[in-house]
């Protein structure tokens, strides 16, 4: 390895990082596919084109890699910045989650999520997930409070259900998602909250 500092800069995020990177890639795949079910190391490992035993010393067993692979998806789906006005922001957040929804196998992974939910590394990944969101929805609904859009006693959980519940409910169901319009639906919402 070279002292120059061109050899220096390329050691951060090198073969260790690439390596991560093409398991975690791998994963997201595989639970896409099969939900964590499906999720077999050595089918990771091939396509990851790394030994099995690499990923067995990094992450010990597939719950853990299924559990930093969610954790990845879940950084990776960036949250809706709020604008400041309430509606397009509300409807934007609904079309994020639900786009979220449509992605082909992804209903198969909140499956997994929810029944492998008593493990601690997969709670953290669903925590996280929807942590970011509702802070982010908990912002809008309290601005649009202080600014008279909404009344002041408007409890932000009670509107954060009614508004992400049916999408929610269609999933639990089995029903599609392709039909549901968030704009519509967000408009009944803010309706039944100014009305009181």
């Amino acid at each position: 390895m070279s002292d120059s500092p061109e050899g220096q800069r390329k050691r951060p995020g090198g073969r260790s990082e690439r390596v991560r990177r093409a398991v975690m890639d791998a994963t997201v795949r595989s639970l896409l596919a099969g939900g964590t079910e499906g999720l077999s190391i050595p089918q990771v490992a091939v396509e990851a084109g790394v030994a099995e035993s690499t990923i067995y010393r990094r992450w010990g067993d597939p719950i853990h890699l299924a559990a930093e692979a969610m954790t990845e998806l879940v950084a990776n789906s960036v949250p809706v910045q709020p604008t400041g006005d309430l509606r397009d922001d509300l409807v934007n957040l609904l079309e994020q989650i639900t786009a979220i929804f449509l992605v082909p196998g992804m209903t198969g992974i909140l499956g997994s999520i929810i029944v492998l939910a008593e493990d601690e590394r997969i709670a953290r990944a669903r925590d996280a997930f929807w942590a970011t969101r509702f802070e982010i929805s908990a912002a809008i609904i309290q601005r649009a409070v202080e600014d008279g859009a909404l009344p002041a006693d408007t409890v932000v959980m009670e509107l954060v259900e009614l508004l992400v519940g049916p999408v929610y409910f269609r999933i639990g169901a089995g029903l599609p998602l392709d039909g549901f319009s968030p704009a519509p639906h967000t408009d009944r919402v803010l309706l039944a909250f100014a009305a009181g």
